[in-house]
């Protein structure tokens, strides 16, 4: 975190933290290893983790995905656990690569396209595209909920299809509109005449 360069000094600060049993222990170990910060991790790891416990977290690495993780936490697993399968990050890019295809899909396809390949710069993209993204879905989220209670269609209910109908009953269709009979050597019932042709007994719709 301090980003001491010293190894001997480095040794000093982490050996600071360690409590009870783990203090006990170094107070008899150092002096039988070489004060440099390797040696250090070396002797930590054999004393409290076993190679069979090294192996898991290696394969907990490999298997290592970002999943519901903020950018941030998975850098932190991600930096933890690597030190258990220092293989696959040896270089700067096969640390970059490792990191990038363990993103989360929706930020990896908007990193991956820039083909990122300084660590640091890596996560800050991916911190940066984490950003966006979940703005855009929190604007989708906002507009769908702003959607619902406003828009809908209308279907009327049983009891209101009815209620219409009592108060406007259907209107007749132009075909089956009855017209009055004339018979022979009588005049109109209803008075009204043919629009087209003047005889008396139908409307010009309806003209033979």
């Amino acid at each position: 975190m301090l980003h001491i360069k010293n190894s001997e000094l480095r040794v000093t600060l982490a050996s600071y933290y360690l409590k009870r049993n783990a203090s006990q222990w170094w107070k008899y170990a150092k002096g039988r290893i070489e004060p440099t910060w390797e040696a250090f991790v070396v002797a930590f790891q054999d004393k409290y983790l076993p190679p069979t416990a090294r192996e898991r977290l290696g394969q907990e690495f490999e298997d290592l995905k970002q999943g519901n993780m903020s950018v941030a936490e998975f850098k932190a697993a991600f930096y933890s656990l690597s030190q258990f399968a220092p293989e696959l990050v040896a270089t700067e890019e096969r640390r970059c690569i490792e990191f990038e295809k363990k993103l989360r899909t929706k930020i990896l396809f908007k990193v991956a396209e820039n083909m990122i390949r300084n660590y640091d710069r890596l996560v800050e993209a991916a911190t940066y595209v984490e950003i966006i993204v979940e703005a855009k879905e929190e604007r989708i989220r906002g507009s769908r909920s702003r959607g619902q209670g406003s828009q809908g269609d209308y279907r009327p209910n049983k009891k209101s299809r009815n209620m219409f109908s009592s108060h406007f009953p259907p209107q007749q269709s132009r075909s089956t509109f009855s017209l009055p009979s004339v018979g022979p050597g009588k005049s109109s019932l209803s008075g009204f005449s043919c629009f087209k042709y003047g005889q008396p007994g139908h409307k010009a719709f309806a003209c033979p």
